[in-house]
């Protein structure tokens, strides 16, 4: 068992380095070691007589731990976006009012406004973006987004490809007159020098 969870960190670990970031998925073949492990331990300064009674007060806690994380984490983690009424705007969106059009000419989407909720953009930091798209017709396919930061030069010095919703109410859903308050968090490049737009 220790071997085993010593593998998997030393896989883990080595991805890390070389990949720049951390993929917890990765971690998952080494679950049932280390809960043993973990458990094991935990156990060990106990009597003999009283590790039933240990066991039994750390399962029942994993399980209230594993009935409240669906509903309390990881369900609030993947609702889509808010929607509002057109007349519900608010008046800090600055306006646009740009409007798509599907292949036959007629409107489908409208960009109404943005808000840049971010106050100062430094390299290397992250934009947040509001936008506040309005669909006139149902859009019969899913579209995706490309939102750019450039410089004055029009050199790319940021950006994001993304789905509307972050893929989490995608095109195809949205109901014509809502508008779907959108919000996204722009990378900007380490290497950037302002002034952006």
């Amino acid at each position: 068992v220790t071997i085993w969870a010593a593998r998997v960190l030393g896989m883990n670990l080595y991805l890390i380095r070389s990949a720049g970031h951390t993929q917890g998925r990765l971690a998952f073949p080494g679950i049932s070691a280390l809960s043993s492990l973990l458990a094991m331990g935990l156990l060990a300064p106990l009597p003999d007589g009283r590790r039933g009674i240990g066991v039994a007060i750390m399962s029942v806690g994993l399980g209230v731990v594993a009935l409240i994380m669906p509903y309390a984490y990881i369900a609030p983690a993947y609702n889509p976006p808010p929607r509002i009424a057109p007349a519900d705007l608010p008046e800090s969106m600055h306006p646009v009012e740009i409007t798509y059009y599907d292949s036959g000419g007629n409107d489908l989407i409208t960009l109404r406004g943005y808000e840049i909720l971010t106050p100062e953009l430094f390299p290397g930091d992250e934009l947040h973006l509001r936008l506040y798209w309005q669909a006139h017709t149902p859009p019969e396919q899913n579209y995706v987004l490309g939102i750019q930061l450039v410089n004055p030069d029009e050199r790319r010095v940021g950006g994001l490809d993304t789905h509307p919703g972050m893929g989490l109410y995608p095109t195809s859903r949205w109901k014509p007159g809502e508008v779907l308050v959108d919000d996204y968090f722009v990378p900007a490049s380490d290497q950037a020098e302002g002034p952006i737009a």
